[in-house]
C-alpha cells in the first residue's frame, strides 16, 4: 500500500467520520425536537385543566346567586335574614376572588406556554436550519471526495456511505483483500 493510498483512506475515514457525527447530531436534534413538543403537550392539558376549574368556580358564584336570589324572594325581612345575607355575600366574593385568582394564574400559564411554545419553534427552526448546512456541507464533501479520487492500480471501488463510523483498520483490511 502506497503512501498515496494511505492518504487517501485517512481521508475518506475523516469525511466519514464527520459524516457520523453530523448525523448523530440530527438524531440528538430530533429527539430534542419531540422532548419538547411533549413539553408543549403536557403544557396544553395544564392549561385545559386550569380552565376547567375556572368554569366550575363560576357555576359554583351563579348557583350561590341563584340560591341568594331565592332566600330573597322567600324571606321577610328580618335579622337572621341579614346575617344569612351577610354570610352569603362574604361566601360570594370569596368566591369571586378565587376565579379572579386562577383566571391571573390562567392568563400567567398562557403566557408561559406561548414563550415556551415561540422558544421551542425557534429552537427547531435554528436545528433544520444546522441540519440543513450539515447535510449541503456533507453533499459538497462528498462530492469532492467523488470526483477526485483516483482509482487505485487501474480498479474501481464502489464505496457505500453507512451511517456509523468505520474505523481504518477495517479500511485496510478491505482493501487488502481486494
Amino acid at each position: 500500500m502506497t503512501a498515496e493510498n494511505t492518504g487517501i483512506l485517512q481521508k475518506e475515514s475523516l469525511e466519514t467520520g464527520q459524516m457520523a457525527l453530523a448525523l448523530a447530531q440530527l438524531e440528538a436534534l430530533e429527539i430534542c425536537l419531540k422532548d419538547t413538543e411533549e413539553k408543549a403537550k403536557a403544557l396544553s392539558k395544564q392549561l385545559a385543566a386550569s380552565e376547567g376549574t375556572k368554569l366550575k368556580l363560576l357555576e359554583q358564584v351563579s348557583q350561590l346567586e341563584k340560591k341568594l336570589e331565592a332566600a330573597d324572594h322567600k324571606e321577610g325581612s328580618g335579622e337572621p335574614y341579614e346575617k344569612i345575607v351577610l354570610a352569603k355575600n362574604q361566601c360570594i366574593e370569596k368566591l369571586q376572588a378565587e376565579v379572579t385568582a386562577f383566571q391571573e394564574q390562567l392568563i400567567a400559564y398562557k403566557l408561559k406556554h406561548k414563550r415556551k411554545v415561540k422558544k421551542l419553534q425557534t429552537d427547531l427552526a435554528t436545528a433544520k436550519q444546522e441540519a440543513a448546512i450539515t447535510v449541503l456541507e456533507l453533499n459538497e464533501k462528498i462530492k469532492v471526495l467523488c470526483e477526485g479520487k483516483p482509482a487505485p492500480r487501474g480498479q474501481y471501488y464502489h464505496v457505500t456511505l453507512t451511517y456509523w463510523p468505520i474505523a481504518l483498520d477495517d479500511v485496510y483490511s478491505f482493501l487488502a483483500t481486494k
